[in-house]
């Protein structure tokens, strides 16, 4: 069995390991206390996603914040039950304003700390940004737009091509009628 000391030595480890797991993430992590529903932890990609510092968003309200906009709040709310119930809830898209007042699109995920009674006293939500898929979807929904028209274009070139290919295999059988008839003279 280890010594207190040399386990508290490994709690403290782990612990800086998780934080620095935590600070690390691409994706914006946020713990919000369920109670009051004031953000008590975010991580930095805060910064990156919406603009925020992180201080500068912890001890906001999620129901009161600016930072979300009132069809977000509605329908994370509207979760709750299904969060307490199952624990978790996945790919909830919301949007999100960034500081410079970007609408910032969101895929979200959920899920609960509860203490030792099994009442939830933290969510911890896991955010990632959509901006860029939906670029790239805008750009391929472009793309595909132009393929259709460019198809279209070629289908009604293969009909004239066609009409005229039958224009000239018509055309090249009164000619053959008419030397026919030239020759029988």
């Amino acid at each position: 069995m280890a010594s207190p000391v040399k386990q508290k030595r490994e709690n403290l480890l782990i612990k800086k390991i998780a934080e620095m797991v935590l600070e690390s993430i691409f994706d914006w992590i946020v713990v919000v206390d369920h109670r009051t529903h004031e953000w008590v932890y975010s991580n930095p990609a805060c910064k990156r996603i919406v603009g925020y510092e992180v201080e500068e968003i912890l001890g906001q309200d999620t129901i009161a914040t600016s930072l979300l906009p009132s069809e977000t709040k509605a329908l994370i709310a509207s979760q709750w039950k299904k969060l307490e119930k199952e624990g978790f809830i996945h790919d909830i898209e919301v949007e999100a304003y960034a500081k410079n007042g970007e609408k910032v699109p969101l895929n979200l995920s959920e899920g609960v700390i509860k203490n030792a009674k099994g009442e939830v006293v933290y969510r911890v939500v896991i955010a990632r940004d959509l901006r860029e898929i939906k670029g790239l979807t805008h750009d391929l929904q472009a793309s595909k737009q132009k393929l259709e028209e460019r198809l279209e274009e070629l289908e009604i070139f293969q009909k004239v091509a066609v009409q005229r290919e039958l224009k000239i295999a018509e055309l090249k059988e009164k000619i053959r009628a008419l030397e026919e008839q030239l020759q029988n003279k």
